[in-house]
């Protein structure tokens, strides 16, 4: 795991108990205000200051633990206050959705289904409880619908600041998601280029003259000439016996370079093999063709100044045009 990646999780972790710091707080102070001092206040100072303490406790080495004893902290806290004050018809009840919600905002996806699964059990325990009368419905008092209202309103605090956090690490994972393909599409056509393109001469290969021609000889009109050039140096495997390899490969690069340079519209040149490239040129007649030999001629027989070194280099030219040679 990347420090950053470390680092942004104990940052997450300590935001969310920050979140049920503030919402515990509330509900501390509207108990405090509307009703007697009882078991429901204590619980509630014993989970904020057992929030606190895993808040400066937070760290690289503690944050996975940390999630486990938030999730299971705040299920059980809200067990509690609903055993205490009117089982299933408590409104803590509400906080149940956003306990689940936080364990997958958290990125404790593997607590997740165990967290429902327990506020599964929890609610269940509180139902078969009342069946039985071991919880209690206590009378209303003035100040009941107060102390409802503002437990519905600190979990709608609570359900909101949630799915914000939610919805922002959605986006977030969905730009890096982006950026992940657009990274993978460019390794995609780097790949492509490396199948398709010599690395030394960065000239097309012989797969691609192959599909090139197919596909010219296809679409060719009858007024179209297509002269296919072969070009063969066999001096160059003597060049790199005499010179060694890496001025050879100094060599073809050149050759390369100046084929490529005299290319015009209507011509294009691959590389074939070690010593052999092809060159295709599409004209109307063939005075252009023999033009374009001329020129291929007059281009290689130029000496290459390799390293300071002057070398000559002997060609085969074999020449091959369609419709008439098939």
């Amino acid at each position: 795991m990347t420090t950053s990646r470390v680092i942004n999780e104990v940052a997450s972790v300590k935001k969310t108990i920050l979140m049920a710091l503030a919402a515990l707080s509330l509900l501390l102070v509207s108990e405090l205000a509307l009703t007697h001092y009882d078991n429901v206040e204590v619980g509630l100072i014993i989970c904020i200051t057992g929030l606190i303490l895993l808040y400066w406790w937070a760290n690289s080495d503690t944050v996975q633990v940390i999630r486990g004893l938030i999730l299971w902290g705040i299920s059980t806290l809200v067990f509690y206050l609903s055993w205490e004050q009117n089982g299933i018809y408590n409104s803590a009840l509400f906080a149940y959705p956003c306990i689940i919600l936080l364990a997958y905002t958290m990125g404790s996806k593997m607590l997740v289904i165990p967290i429902f699964l327990a506020i599964a059990m929890q609610v269940i325990i509180l139902a078969l409880a009342h069946e039985v009368n071991l919880i209690e419905i206590l009378e209303e008092n003035p100040n009941s619908y107060r102390i409802r209202a503002v437990d519905i309103l600190v979990v709608l605090i609570l359900f909101g600041s949630i799915s914000y956090v939610f919805i922002h690490n959605f986006k977030q994972a969905l730009k890096k998601r982006a950026k992940s393909i657009a990274t993978l599409q460019d390794q995609l056509e780097k790949a492509n280029k490396l199948l398709d393109y010599d690395e030394l001469t960065s000239l097309a290969k012989e797969s691609v003259f192959e599909r090139e021609l197919n596909e010219i000889l296809v679409t060719r009109t009858n007024n179209l000439r297509v002269a296919v050039f072969i070009l063969d140096f066999p001096s160059l495997q003597q060049l790199n016996n005499t010179l060694g390899r890496q001025l050879g490969d100094l060599t073809v690069a050149q050759v390369a370079g100046r084929l490529n340079s005299m290319m015009q519209n209507g011509e294009r040149v691959y590389r074939l093999s070690g010593h052999s490239f092809a060159l295709l040129k599409v004209s109307e007649s063939s005075k252009e063709s023999d033009l374009f030999r001329e020129r291929l001629l007059q281009a290689m027989s130029t000496k290459f100044d390799v390293h300071g070194i002057e070398v000559s280099l002997f060609c085969l030219l074999g020449v091959a045009v369609a419709p008439f040679d098939g």
